[in-house]
C-alpha cells in the first residue's frame, strides 16, 4: 500500500459513512500479507517486496476510522478500523499486517456484544476451535476508543477459542476504553493450544487510558480462562486509570482463571491510578488479581519509576483472597513510586485465605513513599522473600518479610535519579548506577534466568563476573 490515508467505507460494494464498515480479513483469506509504507512507484513483486527500502515515516500508510471526515469528533467513526475474523474454526494464523497506522476507531455501540470493543482492531478467535493469531509488525495504534474493552485491540479467545497475536515494533498512544485502554486480552490463550500466547516485543505504550482498569493492557483470564501474554522490551509511560486499578496493566485471574504474564526488560514510568475504596484499588503500574484464581507474573529486568496510586501499591498491587498472587521480581528497580495508602512500591493483600509470597532477587527498592504504612513494601497477611537486594532502610525493616542472603541497605547511587528536568519519576531519570555504587557486582548469578541475557540498555546482563543489582549493569 502506498503512503496515504484510507477509509473502510470507500470503494465498491460498501456504503459511505457506514459505521459497521471495516477493513476485514476472514479465515478463508488467511496467509494474506499487507504491507504499507511505499512511495507508490517502486517496482515490487512477490519475490522482491523491497521491505528494507520502505520509508514508513515519509510514506505513512494510515487506515482511518474517521469515515465522516470530522477530526476531533468520533461519533460517526467506524466501530472497528480492522476486523480479523478467525472465529468458529476459520483460523487466522499466517496473516501479517506490516507498516500501517490504525487510528480513529470508535467501538461505542450500546447494547452490542461486539461493536463496543476493539476500536482499532477486533481480533475474533472466539468459539470452539476459533483462532485469531496474526503477526502485527511496524504498527501504530493511536486515538482509538471503545465503550467497553480494548480501545486499540480486542483479542477475543473466549468460549474455547484463542486470540494470540504476535506484536512487534509497535506504538500504542492515546487509546482509551473502560478496560484495557490499548489492548484487552479476553481469555486470549484459552483454547486448544495453551502454549501459544500473545507476544509483545519492542513496543511503547504512552498516554493510554481506561476508566476502570488496565490503562494500557487488561489481561482477562477470569472464569477458568487463560490470559498470560509474554512482553519483552517494552515501555509503559504515562498510562492511567480514572477510577480503578492497574495504571498500565491489570492481570485478572478471578474465579479459577489464570493471568500470569512474563515480562522481561520492561519499564513502567509515570503510570497512575485514581480512586479509593478501602484498599481494593491501586497498583499505579500493575494490579495482579488472584481473587479465587491465579495471578503471579514473572518480571525480570524491570524499572518501576514515578508510578502512583491514590490508594495502595504505588507501583504494584497484588490481591490473592481465596486465590494466589505471588509474583517474582529479578533485577528490578523500584524508585520514586508513591502510594496514597500503604505500600509505596508494592502492596500485597493476602487476607481471606489468600496465598501470597512475593520474591525479590537482585533488586533495588529506594526512594519510594507511602502516606500510610510501608514506604517500600507492605504485606497484609502475606510474606515477601528478599535476597541479594538493596532496600533503602534495610530488609529487616520490611513487614512480614523473610530476609535471605546478600541484602544491603543505603543509597544505590543512581547516576541522576531526578533527570535533567529535576523531577523524580519522569522519563528522563537515569537509574543506572554510578561508579562506586554499592549495588555493583553483588548480585546472585544463579538467580539470573536464561531469558535475561541483556540489561534494559541491551548490554550484557552479567559483566565483571557478578551481576549488578537492579535493571542496569554499570
Amino acid at each position: 500500500i502506498a503512503g496515504g490515508t484510507y477509509y473502510p467505507d470507500e470503494g465498491t460494494s460498501v456504503t459511505a459513512n457506514d459505521r459497521e464498515a471495516s477493513f476485514s480479513i476472514t479465515g478463508a483469506q488467511d496467509s494474506l500479507e499487507v504491507y504499507g509504507g511505499y512511495a507508490g512507484d517502486e517496482n515490487i513483486s512477490p519475490d522482491n517486496l523491497m521491505l528494507d527500502t520502505r520509508d514508513l515515516e515519509s510514506n505513512e500508510t494510515v487506515l482511518s476510522g474517521d469515515i465522516d471526515g470530522t477530526p476531533g469528533n468520533a461519533d460517526g467513526n467506524s466501530y472497528h478500523v480492522l476486523f480479523l475474523d478467525g472465529s468458529q474454526g476459520e483460523s487466522i494464523v499466517f496473516t501479517r499486517i506490516d507498516g500501517v497506522t490504525i487510528t480513529g476507531g470508535n467501538a461505542n455501540k450500546l447494547g452490542s456484544s461486539r461493536d463496543k470493543n476493539g476500536g482499532g482492531l477486533y481480533c475474533d478467535g472466539g468459539g470452539f476451535e476459533g483462532r485469531c493469531s496474526p503477526t502485527l509488525i511496524n504498527v501504530t495504534f493511536t486515538n482509538n476508543s471503545a465503550l467497553g474493552k480494548g480501545g486499540a485491540i480486542y483479542n477475543d479467545g473466549s468460549s474455547g477459542g484463542q486470540s494470540s497475536p504476535s506484536i512487534a515494533n509497535a506504538v500504542f498512544s492515546g487509546n482509551s476504553a473502560d478496560r484495557g485502554g490499548a489492548i484487552f486480552n479476553d481469555g486470549s490463550n484459552e483454547g486448544q493450544s495453551m502454549t501459544l500466547v500473545p507476544q509483545i516485543i519492542h513496543a511503547t505504550f504512552t498516554n493510554n487510558s481506561a476508566e476502570s482498569a488496565g490503562g494500557a493492557i487488561f489481561n482477562d483470564g477470569s472464569d477458568e480462562g487463560r490470559s498470560s501474554p509474554e512482553i519483552f522490551s517494552a515501555e509503559f509511560i504515562g498510562n492511567s486509570v480514572a477510577s480503578g486499578s492497574g495504571g498500565a496493566i491489570y492481570n485478572n485471574g478471578f474465579e479459577d482463571g489464570q493471568s500470569s504474564p512474563t515480562m522481561v526488560n520492561v519499564a513502567f514510568i509515570g503510570n497512575s491510578t485514581s480512586g479509593s475504596s478501602s484498599r481494593l484499588f491501586g497498583g499505579g503500574a500493575i494490579y495482579n488479581d488472584g481473587n479465587s484464581g491465579f495471578s503471579s507474573p514473572v518480571i525480570r529486568g524491570a524499572v518501576f519509576s514515578g508510578n502512583s496510586s491514590d490508594d495502595a501499591g504505588g507501583a504494584v498491587y497484588n490481591r490473592s483472597r481465596f486465590g494466589t498472587s505471588s509474583p517474582s521480581f529479578v533485577n528490578t528497580t523500584f524508585s520514586n513510586n508513591s502510594s496514597g495508602s500503604d505500600g509505596g512500591a508494592v502492596f500485597t493483600d493476602g487476607t481471606r485465605d489468600g496465598n501470597s509470597s512475593l520474591e525479590f532477587t537482585n533488586s533495588i527498592l529506594f526512594g519510594n513513599s507511602a502516606s500510610g504504612r510501608g514506604e517500600q513494601i507492605f504485606n497484609r497477611e502475606a510474606i515477601s522473600e528478599v535476597s541479594y537486594s538493596l532496600v533503602e532502610s534495610g530488609c529487616s525493616g520490611l513487614p512480614s518479610t523473610n530476609c535471605g542472603a546478600g541484602n544491603i541497605s543505603g543509597d544505590p547511587l543512581f547516576r541522576n535519579a531526578v533527570g535533567p528536568d529535576g523531577t523524580p519519576g519522569t522519563a528522563d531519570d537515569n537509574l543506572r548506577l554510578q561508579s562506586g555504587s554499592p549495588a555493583i557486582d553483588v548480585g546472585n548469578n544463579d538467580a539470573v534466568p536464561s531469558t535475561l541475557t541483556e540489561d534494559l540498555d541491551g548490554d550484557a546482563r552479567i559483566q565483571g563476573g557478578t551481576v549488578d543489582l537492579g535493571a542496569y549493569e554499570q
